[in-house]
């Protein structure tokens, strides 16, 4: 998948999520609602606050950390802030239930 996203990992995960407010795409290559999804991430980069870091994490390529978070379906976004997860939503969301989402409505 090619976003202006950066990639994490099983080894960079946590160091990623530590500090701030951090959304995750949680996705898979076979994954068609994930492609939509990360599609919908992409147009909306512009408009998300400059303060959120958004990150994807493969969950085929590192199920260690898919599996430690509780993803069971996908695609899922997770947000943090400081390291704690703070939220979770599963389904490919359109622009306006992630723009809420984010901002914790």
């Amino acid at each position: 998948m090619s976003t202006p996203f950066p990639a994490v990992d099983d080894a960079t995960f946590r160091e990623a999520v530590a500090s701030g407010t951090t959304l995750v795409d949680v996705w898979a290559p076979w994954c068609g609602a994930c492609r939509t999804l990360g599609a919908t991430l992409q147009q909306l980069a512009p408009a998300l606050d400059p303060a959120l870091k958004v990150v994807q994490l493969d969950s085929e390529a590192n199920p260690a950390t898919a599996a430690a978070l509780g993803v069971l379906a996908l695609p899922t976004l997770l947000l943090f802030r400081d390291g704690a997860l703070v939220g979770r939503r599963v389904g490919a969301l359109g622009r306006q239930g992630i723009l809420a989402f984010v901002a914790g409505d």
